[in-house]
Protein backbone atom coordinates (compact mmCIF):
# COMPACT_ATOMS: atom_id res chain seq x y z
CA UNK A 1 0.00 0.00 0.00
CA UNK A 2 1.27 3.40 -0.91
CA UNK A 3 0.85 6.08 2.09
CA UNK A 4 0.48 9.96 1.82
CA UNK A 5 3.93 10.31 3.61
CA UNK A 6 6.27 7.59 2.00
CA UNK A 7 9.51 8.93 0.38
CA UNK A 8 9.16 8.70 -3.72
CA UNK A 9 12.06 5.75 -3.57
CA UNK A 10 9.38 3.76 -1.23
CA UNK A 11 6.78 4.11 -3.41
CA UNK A 12 8.51 3.26 -6.61
CA UNK A 13 9.86 -0.05 -4.68
CA UNK A 14 6.26 -1.01 -3.86
CA UNK A 15 5.18 -0.63 -7.54
CA UNK A 16 7.30 -2.67 -8.27
CA UNK A 17 7.11 -5.55 -6.09
CA UNK A 18 3.25 -4.78 -6.64
CA UNK A 19 4.07 -5.43 -10.62
CA UNK A 20 6.36 -8.26 -10.07
CA UNK A 21 3.73 -9.94 -7.82
CA UNK A 22 1.25 -9.27 -10.69
CA UNK A 23 3.73 -10.86 -13.11
CA UNK A 24 3.72 -13.98 -11.01
CA UNK A 25 -0.10 -14.12 -10.69
CA UNK A 26 -0.53 -13.76 -14.10
CA UNK A 27 2.11 -16.68 -14.77
CA UNK A 28 0.92 -19.12 -12.26
CA UNK A 29 -2.69 -19.00 -13.42
CA UNK A 30 -1.86 -18.78 -17.31
CA UNK A 31 -3.64 -21.47 -19.23
CA UNK A 32 -0.56 -23.04 -21.29
CA UNK A 33 -3.09 -24.29 -23.82
CA UNK A 34 -4.57 -21.21 -24.47
CA UNK A 35 -1.44 -19.30 -24.80
CA UNK A 36 -0.34 -22.19 -27.05
CA UNK A 37 -3.26 -21.61 -29.01
CA UNK A 38 -2.98 -18.02 -29.60
CA UNK A 39 0.36 -18.63 -30.84
CA UNK A 40 -0.70 -20.91 -33.16
CA UNK A 41 -3.59 -18.91 -34.65
CA UNK A 42 -1.12 -15.58 -35.10
CA UNK A 43 1.66 -17.60 -36.51
CA UNK A 44 -1.27 -19.09 -39.13
CA UNK A 45 -3.31 -16.24 -40.02
CA UNK A 46 -3.35 -14.47 -43.64
CA UNK A 47 -2.88 -11.00 -41.52
CA UNK A 48 -2.71 -10.47 -37.64
CA UNK A 49 -4.65 -7.27 -36.78
CA UNK A 50 -3.64 -5.52 -33.26
CA UNK A 51 -6.06 -3.33 -31.47
CA UNK A 52 -5.59 -1.55 -28.45
CA UNK A 53 -6.89 2.10 -27.79
CA UNK A 54 -6.41 4.56 -24.85
CA UNK A 55 -3.85 3.19 -21.77
CA UNK A 56 -3.94 -0.01 -24.44
CA UNK A 57 -2.28 1.83 -27.54
CA UNK A 58 1.26 1.59 -26.47
CA UNK A 59 0.86 -1.98 -25.66
CA UNK A 60 -0.92 -2.56 -28.93
CA UNK A 61 1.65 -0.60 -30.30
CA UNK A 62 4.51 -2.58 -28.92
CA UNK A 63 3.37 -5.83 -30.07
CA UNK A 64 2.85 -4.87 -33.64
CA UNK A 65 6.49 -3.83 -33.93
CA UNK A 66 7.95 -6.71 -32.98
CA UNK A 67 5.00 -8.93 -34.89
CA UNK A 68 6.58 -7.01 -37.87
CA UNK A 69 9.93 -8.55 -37.48
CA UNK A 70 8.68 -12.12 -37.39
CA UNK A 71 5.24 -12.70 -39.88
CA UNK A 72 4.67 -11.11 -42.60
CA UNK A 73 1.31 -8.80 -42.74
CA UNK A 74 0.65 -7.21 -39.55
CA UNK A 75 -1.81 -4.25 -39.23
CA UNK A 76 -1.85 -2.06 -36.51
CA UNK A 77 -5.34 -0.53 -36.42
CA UNK A 78 -5.12 2.95 -34.90
CA UNK A 79 -7.99 4.94 -33.37
CA UNK A 80 -7.94 8.50 -34.34
CA UNK A 81 -11.73 7.81 -34.80
CA UNK A 82 -13.87 5.26 -35.02
CA UNK A 83 -14.68 5.28 -38.37
CA UNK A 84 -10.97 5.31 -39.18
CA UNK A 85 -10.39 1.97 -37.39
CA UNK A 86 -13.46 0.40 -39.48
CA UNK A 87 -11.89 1.34 -42.98
CA UNK A 88 -8.17 -0.10 -41.06
CA UNK A 89 -10.14 -3.47 -40.42
CA UNK A 90 -12.63 -3.24 -44.28
CA UNK A 91 -11.34 -6.83 -45.77
CA UNK A 92 -10.64 -8.70 -42.33
CA UNK A 93 -11.40 -12.02 -42.76
CA UNK A 94 -11.96 -15.91 -41.23
CA UNK A 95 -8.45 -16.10 -42.31
CA UNK A 96 -7.17 -13.42 -40.02
CA UNK A 97 -6.50 -13.32 -36.19
CA UNK A 98 -7.13 -9.88 -34.39
CA UNK A 99 -5.61 -9.36 -31.15
CA UNK A 100 -7.12 -7.22 -29.15
CA UNK A 101 -5.72 -5.19 -25.91
CA UNK A 102 -8.57 -3.79 -22.99
CA UNK A 103 -8.16 -2.98 -19.36
CA UNK A 104 -10.65 -1.16 -17.20
CA UNK A 105 -11.92 1.49 -18.23
CA UNK A 106 -12.66 -0.44 -21.53
CA UNK A 107 -13.11 1.69 -24.34
CA UNK A 108 -16.27 1.37 -26.61
CA UNK A 109 -14.16 1.72 -29.79
CA UNK A 110 -12.77 -1.78 -28.73
CA UNK A 111 -15.92 -3.03 -27.77
CA UNK A 112 -17.44 -2.27 -31.07
CA UNK A 113 -14.56 -3.00 -33.48
CA UNK A 114 -14.47 -6.79 -31.82
CA UNK A 115 -18.25 -6.57 -32.80
CA UNK A 116 -18.00 -6.28 -36.37
CA UNK A 117 -14.71 -7.91 -36.10
CA UNK A 118 -16.72 -11.18 -34.65
CA UNK A 119 -19.27 -10.93 -37.41
CA UNK A 120 -16.70 -11.61 -40.03
CA UNK A 121 -15.29 -14.76 -38.62
CA UNK A 122 -11.87 -13.65 -37.59
CA UNK A 123 -10.63 -15.24 -34.52
CA UNK A 124 -10.11 -13.04 -31.19
CA UNK A 125 -7.46 -13.09 -29.20
CA UNK A 126 -7.77 -10.82 -25.91
CA UNK A 127 -5.60 -9.69 -23.56
CA UNK A 128 -7.41 -8.66 -21.05
CA UNK A 129 -7.87 -8.54 -17.19
CA UNK A 130 -10.47 -11.13 -16.57
CA UNK A 131 -12.43 -13.33 -18.66
CA UNK A 132 -15.24 -11.64 -17.25
CA UNK A 133 -13.41 -8.18 -19.40
CA UNK A 134 -16.55 -6.81 -21.80
CA UNK A 135 -13.92 -8.03 -24.97
CA UNK A 136 -14.01 -11.55 -23.48
CA UNK A 137 -17.61 -12.11 -24.97
CA UNK A 138 -16.00 -11.95 -28.72
CA UNK A 139 -12.82 -13.25 -27.96
CA UNK A 140 -12.04 -17.36 -29.20
CA UNK A 141 -8.62 -17.07 -27.15
CA UNK A 142 -8.52 -15.15 -23.43
CA UNK A 143 -4.96 -14.18 -21.89
CA UNK A 144 -6.06 -12.79 -18.49
CA UNK A 145 -3.31 -10.85 -17.36
CA UNK A 146 -3.86 -8.85 -13.21
CA UNK A 147 -3.59 -5.12 -14.08
CA UNK A 148 -4.38 -3.68 -10.39
CA UNK A 149 -2.36 -0.82 -9.94
CA UNK A 150 -1.13 0.88 -6.86
CA UNK A 151 -1.08 4.59 -8.60
CA UNK A 152 -4.05 6.21 -10.71
CA UNK A 153 -3.37 3.59 -13.33
CA UNK A 154 -2.53 -0.07 -13.66
CA UNK A 155 0.85 -1.50 -14.37
CA UNK A 156 1.23 -3.41 -17.87
CA UNK A 157 4.02 -5.44 -17.04
CA UNK A 158 1.93 -7.87 -16.86
CA UNK A 159 -0.10 -7.60 -20.29
CA UNK A 160 3.51 -6.13 -21.77
CA UNK A 161 4.47 -9.99 -20.41
CA UNK A 162 2.35 -12.01 -23.12
CA UNK A 163 3.00 -9.76 -25.90
CA UNK A 164 6.67 -10.45 -25.17
CA UNK A 165 6.03 -14.01 -25.00
CA UNK A 166 4.11 -14.29 -27.68
CA UNK A 167 6.82 -12.69 -30.31
CA UNK A 168 9.89 -15.88 -29.79
CA UNK A 169 6.91 -18.15 -29.55
CA UNK A 170 5.47 -17.61 -32.94
CA UNK A 171 8.52 -16.86 -34.68
CA UNK A 172 9.91 -20.63 -33.50
CA UNK A 173 6.08 -22.01 -34.26
CA UNK A 174 6.35 -20.65 -37.77
CA UNK A 175 9.69 -21.20 -38.62
CA UNK A 176 8.94 -25.24 -37.98
CA UNK A 177 5.42 -24.79 -39.98
CA UNK A 178 7.77 -23.16 -42.93
CA UNK A 179 10.29 -25.54 -42.60
CA UNK A 180 8.53 -28.80 -42.35
CA UNK A 181 5.46 -28.07 -44.21
CA UNK A 182 3.18 -28.42 -41.20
Amino acid sequence: DIESNMSPSKIVENVLKGDADKIMHTLDEMNQGTFDMAVDLISTARKVYVVGVRSAACLAQFLAFYLRLIVNNVELVTTTSSSEMFEQMFRISEEDVCVAISFPRYSKQTINALRFINDRGTKIIAITDSADSPIAEYADNILVAKNIGELCNGSTYDSDSYCQGSNPCSTTNYKLKTCYGM
